[in-house]
């Protein structure tokens, strides 16, 4: 009987830049690229039709920019998702369907892109910068990222976040809905701060109420404490879910939503 070999993985869709030390030396990659970067992502919700995974990260918008001359922005562009959007997260990046429906800039543009930018030594700067490189798959290990400069007052684990380091060490306010390109420069602006006072925290970062926070020294609703519950059997009342943590958790709700319901639970 004829024995059938497995067909080959699929192409990991992960990329690393281009070792430096392999680029002839009249490579643009190091005579004209700038050897430090910094960049913020966009990121969306999606769903693969076929196996339903759910990728958190899904980019949706890419910006970079020189670290040493933050006005020139070196690419800022709507990227079109692979897998079809579950949530546009319109709120935060105020990007809507409408915005994505004829964009035909995919991931693997931008991976192309960066990879014409980057080489292993391109150091890469932002705020939570992880978080950007999980959303392009872009393997890169130099990098410099200002949430792990800083500490929230109280908090000393936990870093910021770029809006709250903005306000509280560079005093300026950022808009509500998310630029990638302003966050690029805000955390550079972030990390000049720091180097400027001899690699120290110049003034206290306090955690700024979430919106539709209540305030006043009331408990965040949108806080670390929020709990979402879903997939909630209709007819069930809020009352009934109130005292199920009561009776099997010790715990006593601040404050509960309206429950509702889709068309399947």
């Amino acid at each position: 009987p004829q024995t059938l070999e497995p067909p080959p993985p699929p192409p990991s869709p992960w990329f690393s830049a281009v070792d430096h030390g392999s680029l002839p030396p009249d490579d643009p990659r190091i005579t004209t690229m700038p050897g430090v970067i910094a960049m913020d992502c966009e990121m969306v919700e999606t769903r693969d039709p076929l196996t339903g995974a759910v990728d958190s990260k899904a980019l949706a918008r890419l910006s970079v920019i020189d670290a040493e001359r933050p006005e020139r922005v070196l690419i800022d562009t709507l990227v079109r998702p692979e897998w079809p959007v579950t949530d546009y997260r319109t709120r935060i990046n105020g990007i809507t369907e409408e915005s994505l429906k004829d964009v035909t800039f995919t991931l693997r543009h931008a991976q192309a892109f960066m990879s014409s930018l980057c080489t292993s030594e391109t150091v890469i700067a932002g705020h939570a910068i992880h978080n950007d490189l999980i959303s392009l798959k872009m393997r890169h290990y130099r990098v410099v990222d200002s949430s792990f400069l800083y500490k929230v007052s109280g908090e000393e684990s936990a870093p910021p976040s770029l809006k709250d380091g903005v306000k509280c060490v560079l005093g300026k306010d950022m808009p509500k809905t998310h630029d990638s390109v302003n966050d690029s420069r805000m955390a550079m602006e972030l990390l000049h701060a720091y180097m400027a006072a001899g690699g120290k925290q110049t003034a206290p970062i306090t955690r700024s109420p979430k919106r539709g926070g209540q305030g006043g020294g009331q408990p965040d609703t949108n806080g670390p404490e929020t709990l979402f519950v879903h997939r909630v059997p209709k007819g069930t009342s809020a009352e009934y879910v109130k005292k199920m943590f009561i009776n099997h958790c010790s715990v006593m709700p601040f404050k509960m939503g309206k429950l509702t319901f889709g068309p399947d639970w």
